[in-house]
């Protein structure tokens, strides 16, 4: 068990962890500026203020048109403005997207919180984030309004519970309950949610970029609860009398929601804090002033609502005139660690005046205040104050000890200490001070170890997460600063750090190497796989980086040396052109400052400043002591036996002089004007880094040597001084640097210039040498060397120095001499003060030129040449160079242009001096062959060397013609390795693959448009469908009504002239009465239906045109008691017969006689005009199901048409996109297919040598290797060039392609689903309606024509002149309607035993109980006057065999009156007649027709048994299509929910990861295409070609 609890607990923490990385990653998303921050506060307090003035308890004010108005206005910033007596479709779909938004957000935090990586996780964070905003600022109120809206409820007046806010929303019946069901769950979930998310959004530091942070969560929580509770309550006191409950829940909320933003001071920012403090207090005094105005107005006080509204801004005033921070000074000196709480307020209070009190000037005076009487009332032997007053007693010179904010923030880590010693089980302390010794202090191991301490005290929720929080900045801190932590060591243990530094990079290229080996191997297999090729690409461009961030890594550590450079340059070389080496050659100083902080303000400085030998440091290391007397120069403390091998002194000679014996004279007078300006200069600090420069140091031997100085400036209590470390560079090139002043006078020189220029410091020393001597003119054209370039080739002659160099040799040759020419300056007053130059002198070999076939680089940039005909440097094709020049240390590779071939013999046109060297290296020039030719002696020339040169010539012009072709911007602006790599980042997305992308977009935002469309479609035509098929059913009830207000003014007329003798008998004036009251109820009954269809607003289709217009004709003539007539509508003509029964509903007994106009306009137009009529009402009403029906059926066609159709197309374009990307990553791999297979060859041979170097690091052999492949290069160029190119063959494949594609065919195939099932449920309501739909129509028009029969036979019986159906007493109509009544009676049981399977189990119950077993049970439920007895017995128990075998008793009655009636003979005497009813013969025997059993029986059914009956079996059927049709929406709703959910995880989860990934891999993939050399990619032209072909692809 214990084992399983451990189990718990550690998944339970590891989630925990999870989630809390969440929230923090929300938290660093949100950044809200003050004026956001302004606007939501204000609309929240609007919010917050409709609250008082809700209908419930606005009557409250006394002043109910004032509180109107404002009740109103405050109404528009709540959405419940829009919702209220709208339609239900409209509140669930607003109230459903709400939801979504709870139930979207809660998911995407459970699904991160378990799965730590998912494809795009900034946006999910950020979109969390803002939506966490949304939901805690102005979408809390309003969410919870709609989800309690629609659980608000109250009966209206006739006691059915109804919305509130949705007046024809019943509640708790049908689809009501899934949807409350489904809001109680989400309300719940909503609160859990912002409750948890409520304790952790706050920060323990002022986020400026957040004006909304947070110290503590707990006050701002409070809106929170305001709010629910006043919700609540509304819920649960709806009545008047309870208003007292719900005004003072309100107060009391309000009041602890005031209590709190007043005097804990959650926010930061002190505007927000302000704001929101005059929020609360105008919450908490409208409540107040209402609970005033609810107990005395009218009482004790007048108007207090007016009184309110003047109040108002007082109140503002007044809580705006509070000061900012309410803190008692000497209260923190005298009465110290009261509380925690109060601790952690106090050293916030002071840490804020430590940071301002430079600024303000009242501050200041209350920080000395409190400091001085801190010292006087501090007991403590240990207190800051007094250690540092006797430091600075004793370290004058140290500011440190007298710095008030330093004091300041010592003596608050003294508070918290004191505190958490007096505290120690306290959390919050902790947690606090950790955050103060990592932000004011610096201190993160500290913090850490609070931090720890205060974990395992127990904290609640919160403080974990507060906790993690500060964990997770510090752990952020510490890798930000981890390079200055670590140099900490590395300051120490300096060469161990090189030699790693250095074997790591030699590792990575190392690794980068091999994988490029494989990569070219892989395009030399016989077919290529380029997915593989790819891959390996991918994985190159990694080893890059990883060298790139490694040398990066070295340049800010220090540790990039000689060696370093080499063998950069080496890999840059043979393997991959790195970069710019100029770029490494000089060290990037300005990194951090505080991350170099690190290497300096951690060193011993008694080590430094001391006498010992430094030599942890294996680099020349100079301490400096500096003076602030101009006239004093630096001074040298201390140096390493570095620095004396590389300047040849010896300690004793260095250490104690001046540093002016060290450095060049020049360098020297800059180094001095340094020092003074860090002295002028106002801000001085303890620790000051200076950038990086080069500096001429001077040797023991007079000599200059270049190099650089990594310096920084450190005041301590014996000084000030500087730290130098010097890095020197080593060449194999041999480079000389000459120093002359403005004036050209040479003041130093390197040792090389002996080699070079065959110059001495010796013979320099003895005769002062000019620049001008050297390079004439030098000079007179510096400003256009400075501006326009900074390498110039100078030809050399010894011969022209002997005088200056006797020891020269006498030999007259000449060197190319390229010299690089630099200023040394500092700025001063804006302006550049020149100290004087320095010149880099290189020496070039010349190489004899070879008369094979050679390849030539077409020049396309200028060099200077010295001419010595015109004594000037000429801009020009600097032709006669092999190698390029190389500036500094760089290793330059030349940039190989477009090429061309050039003659084996130089051209006529060529410069005569060039011809002459020419003919003098080459032997045998002026061997002539001569013959004699027709007496003429001519020079005979061979013609192969003619063919030869004419093919030489032909193949140059084809070879021209093929260079136009090649983008010539291309050639332009590709010249190194970056330059390709930025050609590359330049050459975007594909356009076609951009518009697949758009166009797929707009089909899914169609698609979605379509989904929406579809349900709101579909739901309204479920709710129109439902209200049509109650509208159908209430058409049938009115005619049924009237026809039963017809039997009941029978059976008056009768009781009125004395004809009802039976019923009479039985019950004697009770049958009056029962008459009676059954005319009110159905009369009533009858206004409901006849409301309920007036009331409607129909939309039929023009299919049904027909029944329209007779609807809306007024052709139905209604007769009066003269026999005139008017014509009506069908509803006008109801009307009509709906006064007529009310006013006879008020009339006595007699009245109901056929004088009465009202009686015999009722009887009369009822059996003729109504029942002639009737058809056209009911055709008006069906049809306007079946329009429905149909415009539903063409709907579904319609859309499901469209929907599929887009799926359909997403699916194609999908596949396209797809397909095209893949093509394209084809054709930008294919690129290295245009590679020919001897350069292939050539960058592996040239790989595998570079690893055999680094293998042999033998110089020699490598020099050899150059040698070799520059006399081979040539040849196999040219063979390069004439080879004919041949397509070859690769393949191509991706797994990652099949699996996205099974990702679009399951999510096409989910929504196809999904609108498949939208169809064929569509369907299938349509055939299912289509089968009950004359069920409804027969249930409901049944019991009508049961009653038209009954009451023509007893009107036929009562007057045989009565006009019947438009007929005279007609027998055989009588009989054609009896046979009709038997044939829907046989239709209605044969649709319910055909619609069966669709009809509910309660309905079929219900059915076979009234038509098969006994309907007694059902009867007497439904009413009163009808007792068991009665019910059981009535016409010899029949209705105990169901309600079928009384029907067909009632039809035999009916038939058996009919033919009594027919047999009736004039002349016969009948003597057997029961009662003598009339002198007049028939009318006698008529009535006693009326007054039999068989009348009675029949009278009794159609009146009570079979209109009760039918009126449970309409009611059942209603409810079943109801809750069918709720069920249906509902389901519908749901389904829709569960799209929209699945189709923005798809967009956001799949579809944008996948064009994230696209995108980048193809940008990978052009990254890739870097690999190629570029001397590889300027002499291909099919590759300059395809990459012409891919970025016009993007045009």
């Amino acid at each position: 068990m214990a084992s399983n609890l451990e189990i718990l607990q550690t998944f339970a923490g590891k989630y925990k962890q999870s989630f809390f990385n969440i929230v923090y990653q929300m938290i660093c998303q949100n950044n809200q500026s003050l004026q956001i921050s302004i606007i939501l506060a204000a609309v929240q307090f609007l919010q917050l203020l409709y609250f008082p003035f809700q209908s419930q308890i606005k009557y409250a004010w006394y002043n109910h048109k004032l509180s109107s108005y404002i009740q109103e206005f405050l109404s528009y910033f709540t959405i419940l403005r829009m919702l209220i007596n709208q339609s239900t479709s409209l509140y669930l779909m607003v109230m459903y997207f709400m939801i979504s938004i709870i139930l979207l957000t809660t998911l995407l935090i459970i699904l991160l919180t378990i799965q730590k990586s998912l494809y795009n996780q900034k946006v999910i964070i950020l979109f969390l984030a803002k939506s966490m905003q949304f939901i805690m600022s102005i979408g809390f109120a309003e969410i919870l309004r709609i989800l309690f809206g629609y659980l608000l409820c109250q009966p209206d007046q006739n006691g059915i519970l109804k919305m509130v806010y949705l007046i024809d929303q019943e509640c708790w019946v049908g689809d009501y309950y899934y949807h409350a069901i489904f809001v109680i769950i989400s309300l719940l979930l909503f609160i859990f949610v912002v409750i948890i998310c409520s304790q952790l959004f706050i920060e323990l530091r002022n986020n400026k970029k957040n004006t909304f942070s947070q110290r503590e969560s707990i006050s701002y929580s409070y809106i929170f609860i305001y709010i629910i509770f006043s919700m609540a309550s509304y819920f649960l006191f709806q009545l008047p009398k309870y208003s007292i409950c719900v005004i003072a829940i309100q107060n009391i909320t309000s009041f602890v929601f005031f209590y709190r933003m007043y005097y804990k001071n959650p926010f930061y920012n002190q505007t927000v804090q302000k704001i929101w403090i005059s929020i609360s207090g105008l919450v908490f005094h409208t409540n107040l002033m209402q609970l005033m105005a609810f107990l005395f107005d009218h009482l004790i006080v007048q108007n207090s609502m007016l009184g309110w509204l003047i109040t108002c801004p007082m109140t503002i005033v007044i809580l705006q005139g509070r000061q900012n921070q309410q803190i008692d000074l000497i209260k923190i000196n005298l009465a110290r660690y009261q509380s925690t709480e109060n601790i952690v307020k106090d050293c916030e209070y002071l840490v804020e005046l430590a940071d301002s009190y430079e600024k303000d000037q009242s501050k200041e005076i209350q920080i000395l205040g409190f400091l001085e009487m801190h010292e006087s009332t501090c007991l403590q032997a240990n207190c800051a104050i007094k250690i540092n007053k006797n430091l600075a007693m004793k370290f004058q010179e140290n500011s440190k000890y007298t710095d008030e904010r330093l004091i300041f923030k010592e003596l608050i880590n003294q508070l918290y200490q004191n505190g958490i010693t007096k505290y120690p089980q306290s959390i919050d302390l902790r947690i606090h001070y950790s955050y103060f010794l990592y932000d004011q202090l610096a201190d993160g191991q500290k913090a850490l170890h609070e931090l720890e301490k205060a974990e395992q005290l127990n904290p609640d929720f919160g403080q974990q997460f507060q906790i993690f929080s500060m964990k997770k900045t510090l752990e952020d801190s510490f890798l930000k600063n981890s390079f200055g932590v670590n140099t900490i060591e590395y300051s120490v243990s300096i060469d161990r750090n090189i030699q790693f530094q250095q074997n790591q990079l030699k590792q990575r290229i190392l690794e980068g190497s091999y994988q490029m080996l494989q990569f070219w191997n892989q395009l030399l297999e016989e077919i290529p796989n380029l997915t593989i090729l790819s891959v390996l690409g991918r994985k190159v461009l990694g080893s890059i980086e990883q060298i790139r961030k490694q040398i990066t890594l070295m340049q800010k550590t220090n540790t990039y040396n000689y060696s370093t450079k080499k063998l950069i340059s080496k890999f840059s070389d043979y393997v991959f052109y790195i970069g710019d080496n100029m770029k490494f050659s000089s060290i990037n100083i300005n990194y951090q400052s505080d991350e170099i902080n690190y290497q300096f303000k951690f060193l011993d400085q008694n080590h430094l400043l001391g006498q010992q030998d430094l030599s942890s440091y294996s680099q020349p290391v100079i301490v400096l002591e500096l003076f602030s007397n101009n006239n004093l120069n630096s001074i040298v403390k201390n140096i390493n036996q570095a620095t004396c091998s590389l300047l040849g002194f010896s300690r004793t000679d260095i250490i104690g002089h001046s540093i002016c014996q060290l450095l060049q004279t020049n360098y020297s007078k800059l180094h001095q004007y340094v020092v003074q300006k860090y002295f002028a200069s106002d801000s001085q600090v303890q620790l000051s880094v200076l950038p990086q420069r080069y500096q001429f140091f001077k040797t023991k031997a007079q000599y200059v040597i270049l190099a650089q100085s990594a310096s920084s400036i450190l005041q301590t209590e014996k000084g000030v001084f500087q730290f130098l470390r010097l890095t020197t560079e080593f060449n194999y090139r041999n480079y000389a640097y000459i120093i002359f002043n403005g004036d050209g006078k040479i003041e130093n020189i390197s040792s090389s210039c002996i080699s070079i220029l065959k110059l001495d410091i010796r013979k320099l020393q003895l005769r002062q040498l000019n620049i001008e001597q050297l390079f004439p003119n030098l000079l007179s054209n510096k400003e256009i060397y400075f501006n326009k370039m900074n390498k110039i080739v100078y030809e050399h002659h010894k011969s022209k120095l002997k005088s200056m160099n006797p020891e020269g040799n006498e030999e007259d040759k000449r060197k190319q001499i390229g010299f690089y020419e630099n200023n040394l300056y500092i700025k001063k007053a804006e302006k550049q003060q020149i100290f004087g130059y320095y010149l880099k002198v290189e020496q070039i070999d010349h190489k004899p030129v070879n008369n094979s076939p050679i390849l030539k680089t077409k020049q396309t940039t200028k060099q200077f040449t010295y001419s010595i005909e015109q004594r000037a440097f000429i801009c020009g094709n600097a032709s006669s160079l092999q190698d390029s020049i190389k500036e500094d240390n760089e290793i330059y590779v030349a940039p190989k242009q477009k090429t061309i071939f050039q003659p084996r013999q130089q051209s006529k046109k060529q410069n005569s001096s060039m011809s002459q060297d020419q003919n003098q290296m080459s032997y045998g020039f002026d061997i002539k062959t001569l013959r004699l030719f027709q007496g003429h002696i001519q020079e005979i020339i061979e013609p192969k060397e003619e063919e030869e040169d004419d093919e030489n010539f032909r193949e140059n012009t084809e070879h021209s013609k093929a260079e136009i072709i090649i983008d010539k911007h291309l050639s332009n602006q590709i010249n190194t390795q970056n330059d390709f790599s930025l050609y590359l980042q330049n050459i975007s997305y594909p356009t076609f693959l951009r518009r697949l992308v758009l166009l797929n977009n707009i089909l899914i935002l169609a698609l979605f448009a379509i989904s929406c469309i579809i349900y709101s479609t579909l739901y309204v035509t479920f709710i129109k469908f439902k209200n049509a098929v109650e509208l159908g059913a209430a058409n049938n009830q009115c005619f049924s009504s009237l026809l039963k207000i017809q039997s009941n003014l029978q059976d008056l007329r009768g009781c009125n002239l004395n004809i009802e003798v039976l019923e009479y008998q039985k019950i004697g004036k009770e049958f009056i009465n029962i008459n009676f009251l059954e005319l009110k109820n159905e009369l009533n009954l009858l206004l409901e239906s006849n409301n309920l269809l007036t009331s409607s607003d129909l939309t039929i289709n023009k299919n049904y045109q027909t029944y329209i217009s007779e609807f809306e004709t007024p052709q139905i003539q209604m007769f009066s008691l003269d026999n005139s007539y008017q014509n009506f509508t069908y509803s006008q003509a109801v009307q009509q017969l709906i006064a007529r029964a009310i006013t006879l509903n008020n009339s006595e007994l007699s009245k109901f006689v056929d004088t009465n106009e009202d009686f015999h306009y009722f009887i009369h137009n009822t059996f003729n005009s109504i029942a002639k009529y009737e058809y056209v009402s009911q055709n008006y009403y069906f049809s306007n199901i079946y329009s429905q029906l149909d415009d539903l059926n063409k709907f579904e066609d319609v859309f499901f048409i469209l929907s599929s159709s887009c799926v359909l197309l997403i699916f194609f374009f999908c596949q396209l996109y797809l397909h095209s990307h893949q093509s394209y990553l084809r054709n930008i791999i294919q690129a290295f297919l245009e590679i020919k297979e001897h350069s292939l060859k050539q960058i592996v041979s040239k790989i595998r040598n570079f690893l055999q170097m680094l293998q042999t690091t033998d110089d020699d052999d490598v020099d050899q290797f150059d040698l070799d492949q520059n006399e081979n290069q040539e040849e196999h160029e040219l063979e390069e060039l004439t080879k004919k190119s041949k397509k070859r063959k690769s393949k191509f494949s991706s797994e990652s392609e099949n699996k996205i594609q099974i990702r679009m065919i399951f999510v096409s195939l989910l929504f196809y689903s999904y609108f498949c099932y939208l169809y064929f449920s569509s369907t299938t309501i349509i055939s299912q309606s289509n089968l009950l739909i004359p069920l409804v129509n027969i249930t409901s028009y049944i019991p009508s024509q049961y009653r038209l029969i009954d009451n023509s036979i007893k009107e036929m019986l009562y007057d045989s002149n009565a006009m019947i159906m438009n007929e005279l007493n007609s027998i055989d109509k009588m009989n054609y309607v009896i046979d009709e009544i038997q044939s829907l009676d046989a239709e209605l049981h044969v649709l319910n035993q055909k619609n069966e399977q669709i009809l509910s189990a309660e309905y079929i119950q219900l059915f076979n109980e009234i038509y098969i077993l006994s309907p007694c049970t059902i009867i007497i439920e439904n009413d009163q006057s009808v007792t068991n007895e009665s019910c059981l017995s009535f016409n010899e128990k029949i209705l105990k065999d169901g309600l079928a075998v009384a029907i067909s008793s009632f039809f035999e009655n009916a038939c058996k009156m009919v033919q009594e009636y027919y047999y009736y003979d004039p002349n016969a005497i009948y003597s057997n007649l029961t009662y003598n009813l009339s002198s007049n013969h028939k009318k006698n025997y008529t009535y006693n027709i009326l007054n039999t059993r068989e009348s009675n029986y029949n009278r009794q059914m159609q009146k009570v048994f079979i209109r009760i009956c039918h009126l449970q079996l309409m009611k059942e059927l209603l409810n079943q299509l109801n809750s069918y049709f709720s069920f249906l929406a509902f389901q519908l709703t749901l389904l829709f929910m569960i799209f929209c959910i699945i189709a923005v995880f798809t967009y956001f989860l799949i579809w944008i990861p996948i064009l994230g990934n696209f995108y980048f891999e193809a940008q990978k993939n052009l990254e890739t295409l870097s690999i190629i050399p570029v001397e590889h990619l300027n002499k291909c032209v099919q590759i300059q070609e395809y990459l012409k072909h891919l970025k016009e692809l993007n045009q």
